[in-house]
């Protein structure tokens, strides 16, 4: 079961961009941080967050910029990492636990804590990678015996290049 979590964990990541995984750790620290916090980490991301609220007399640039910003958020809901409080209304999104496990899986969650820095999302790939690493081999330890079967079924090692290249095509260099 762990080996399949991790899989699907690392398919999800391969589905989402470097923003994604920053708006996704806002909403981390809305979890676990005070206001001020958040703030810092909002300050520190000003290029991402700057945008989030535009008025009637926002310029062109800055409602497209906007809109790009909600659709990273649509996203995010539709994968299931954030979710609405309130689906009927328009209301307070949260990281849903399936969030959360995959910024564990990647290693960002004790980068949250460094609010001061801006966190690189090269530096999380990197740690994703290592942390797959490590995972894989502790699911190999306890992975039940193969079928024989593999005329019909991709070797694992074929998955796991097949998820780097999906991964490395979606922006994670």
């Amino acid at each position: 079961i762990k080996h399949l979590q991790t899989k699907r964990l690392l398919s999800i990541l391969g589905e989402i961009n470097d923003i994604e995984i920053i708006i996704l750790q806002s909403y981390g620290l809305d979890r676990q941080r005070n206001r001020d916090d958040r703030g810092r980490f909002k300050e520190t991301h000003k290029s991402i967050f700057q945008y989030e609220y535009v008025t009637s007399k926002s310029s062109q640039d800055e409602r497209e910029q906007n809109a790009m910003l909600q659709n990273y958020k649509d996203h995010l809901v539709n994968i299931g990492l954030v979710g609405l409080s309130h689906p009927s209304s328009n209301s307070t999104l949260y990281l849903t636990p399936l969030g959360g496990m995959l910024l564990k899986k990647i290693g960002i969650e004790e980068e949250l804590v460094t609010i001061g820095k801006p966190v690189s999302s090269l530096s999380g790939i990197n740690a994703a990678e290592t942390k797959y690493q490590e995972l894989k081999k502790e699911v190999d330890k306890n992975k039940p015996p193969k079928v024989n079967d593999r005329s019909s079924r991709k070797t694992e090692t074929q998955e796991v290049r097949e998820l780097m290249r999906k991964v490395q095509r979606n922006g994670f260099r």
